[in-house]
């Protein structure tokens, strides 16, 4: 009975010979798979780059810049520029830590002013912690560099 054509695809051929081989040495070359052991994930880097700390350089690095979280941002709303999402924000983290942005103190406050909802931690396709990021990096700006926070009103 020749259901579904058996022997149609790979017949007695050298491929269906090549196959049935293979078909042999699989137990063996999954044990010898398995055994490899492989370190996947997440890997920040230890150092940080320049005054940027490891793991958000890494984060930096790691947004694929999909723009996801554009539509989440309460400061996209607020404004209507890119440079104040966290899109825009990794970018210039890139920029930062190529030498090609230096800090001042609007890119400062574009760090600062996030509402910290979290939202665009819900939309991020690669599950960054980016709130958790920007307050690190509040902590580094305001704390470690004591760089100024907003301007005090008069």
């Amino acid at each position: 009975m020749k259901i579904m054509n058996p022997g149609k695809v790979m017949g007695s051929g050298i491929l269906g010979t090549f196959l049935q081989v293979a078909g042999a040495f699989e137990p063996i070359a999954r044990a010898f798979g398995n055994s490899v052991k492989v370190d996947i994930g997440e890997r920040p880097s230890l150092k940080p780059v320049g005054d940027i700390p490891a793991d958000v350089a890494w984060y930096a690095m790691a947004c694929s810049q999909c723009g996801y979280c554009i539509d989440e941002c309460d400061q996209f709303y607020g404004r209507g520029w890119e440079s104040q999402t966290p899109r825009g924000k990794w970018y210039w983290l890139r920029e930062h830590m190529a030498g090609r942005e230096k800090w001042t103190q609007a890119q400062v406050d574009t760090f600062l002013v996030c509402t910290t909802c979290e939202l665009c931690n819900d939309r991020c396709s690669a599950a960054l912690p980016i709130e958790q990021s920007w307050m690190k990096l509040r902590g580094v700006m305001i704390q470690d560099e004591k760089r100024m926070t907003f301007p005090p009103s008069k």
